[in-house]
């Protein structure tokens, strides 16, 4: 049998076998010969770093790891990169499990020993495509234009089955709601040109600060939301990465203002709605916005009094 044409593809083979991966790997060889590339790892910890450093258009991925075991395996692959297909290699007694997977999002399941190269590259073929398909279709359909986050209708779908999933497997969920500071006063000074490339910017900064696993969405207008799954009650490290993104980039762009957002941020309650615990997410990030607010005038008070010190703004004119 002649090897078919086949796109290129960067597969991620999770499988802590050595004879089940050699199996697999030959198969591939035949039936991918030139076309592809392939990386073994062994344990689900190194599949999640692979995937947070290179892109990878499938995964294989086995459910019992010696690190990990049944559905929560799949749920940390997908976590960790949601567009990206997942086969599911696994034994008659984990059907079940197998199917779980496919209804939240894998792309097909095999059973171990009863794979040959025929099927193998039908399945991989299959799941590239049609979530090349979904990919697209939930793009136009659940992504902002503009900054090519999710819209409100994505995050709304999105955020409450990411909040299921971590329910059910024992872990938190922090929701943040942020406003984009000043982005009138930038229409207005500058053009809205220059309000969308300072949308277009923030963006950015958002997805280089939170983990391809969270779900963050441009809601309308200067409005921001993220939901993130942590392992224990808070996660503070993507917001100070946010912070310092921030930083960076006004010291280091050519602009006329600089970018700054205020955020509210609560944990996830999942015997409320999710459309409520924005309102309250907002709630908080606007209280924060008066304090701080409060605090700028209260700092250029003292400083027009000519009074200095520890948290007093300098009085102008002064090193």
């Amino acid at each position: 049998m002649n090897p078919p044409k086949q796109p290129h593809l960067h597969i991620l083979l999770v499988e802590d076998s050595p004879v089940q991966a050699l199996v697999l790997r030959r198969m591939l060889e035949t039936m991918f010969s030139g076309t592809h590339r392939l990386s073994h790892v062994t344990l689900l910890s190194g599949a999640l770093e692979l995937l947070h450093r290179e892109r990878v258009d499938l995964v294989l991925c086995d459910l019992c790891l010696p690190d990990s075991y049944g559905f929560d395996t799949f749920y940390r692959v997908h976590q960790e990169c949601p567009e990206t297909p997942v086969i599911v290699l696994t034994s008659l007694d984990d059907e079940s499990i197998a199917v779980q997977s496919v209804r939240e999002g894998a792309q097909d399941y095999l059973f171990k020993g009863q794979v040959d190269a025929p099927l193998l590259t039908r399945s991989i073929l299959y799941a590239v495509e049609r979530n090349r398909a979904l990919v697209e279709l939930r793009n136009q359909v659940l992504k902002d234009e503009l900054t090519s986050l999710y819209n409100r209708r994505g995050f709304l779908m999105l955020a409450e089955h990411s909040a299921q999933m971590a329910r059910r497997l024992g872990r938190s969920a922090q929701l943040i709601f942020l406003d984009l500071d000043g982005l009138k006063q930038i229409n207005d000074t500058y053009g809205h040109t220059e309000g969308d490339a300072a949308l277009l910017e923030f963006g950015e900064i958002l997805k280089q600060s939170f983990r391809n696993s969270d779900i963050i969405a441009r809601l309308g207008g200067d409005e921001f939301a993220i939901m993130m799954v942590v392992e224990g009650g808070t996660d503070d490290l993507a917001t100070t990465r946010l912070q310092h993104g921030l930083e960076y980039a006004n010291a280091t762009r050519q602009r006329r203002y600089r970018l700054s957002a205020s955020m509210g941020v609560i944990t996830f309650d999942s015997e409320r709605t999710l459309e409520a615990q924005l309102a309250e997410a907002d709630a908080v990030m606007y209280a924060q916005k008066r304090a701080q607010k409060q605090a700028g005038l209260v700092q250029q008070g003292l400083a027009n009094a000519g009074i200095t010190g520890p948290g007093a703004a300098p009085v102008p004119g002064e090193a």
